[in-house]
């Protein structure tokens, strides 16, 4: 460690303690919350799975996937595939031509009680999706139970 020569760019951007948040990442950030309205496809369900296999099956073998899954939707190593799906389901119109669902909701790869929700923006929003409702916004604070809880899972702390 001693013959590691620290440039002037190293010096602006010092190395954290590991396992610790910095104090400035809480302050840069806000806690929202809203209730979020729509129709979404659950690209987890079976019936989702069994109508995208046909026409995703054979971009998953591409890969090197034995098969068009949930779990082909789970690996980040794929995000052509994931992408690819994605706009297919964003891209979906009934025969009015109107969008057929607001977003996809999926399971998180981490850990299946963990719920992800995709919300499609469309040029019809203001500065925030249309489907966001009693939207409020505080600062993220260290002593936030779901913060809390994520720390913990993680194995981290909060800088003093």
């Amino acid at each position: 460690m001693a013959e590691i020569i620290e440039d002037e760019v190293d010096a602006l951007y010092p190395t954290g303690q590991a396992g610790v948040v910095p104090s400035t990442w809480f302050r840069e950030r806000l806690l929202a919350r809203a209730a979020l309205s729509g129709v979404f496809c659950d690209v987890g369900a079976a019936a989702t799975v069994a109508q995208l296999r046909p026409e995703f099956l054979e971009s998953a073998q591409r890969l090197g996937l034995a098969d068009f899954d949930v779990s082909a939707v789970q690996q980040a190593t794929h995000r052509a595939l994931t992408q690819r799906v994605g706009l297919a389901i964003y891209s979906l119109t009934d025969e009015a031509m109107n969008p057929v669902f607001d977003g996809v909701r999926f399971l998180s790869r981490h850990g299946s009680d963990l719920e992800l929700w995709t919300v499609f923006e469309r040029s019809d929003d203001g500065d925030r999706s249309r489907l966001l409702h009693d939207v409020t916004a505080e600062p993220l604070r260290t002593h936030d139970p779901a913060v809390i809880a994520a720390m913990q899972l993680h194995g981290l702390s909060a800088e003093d």
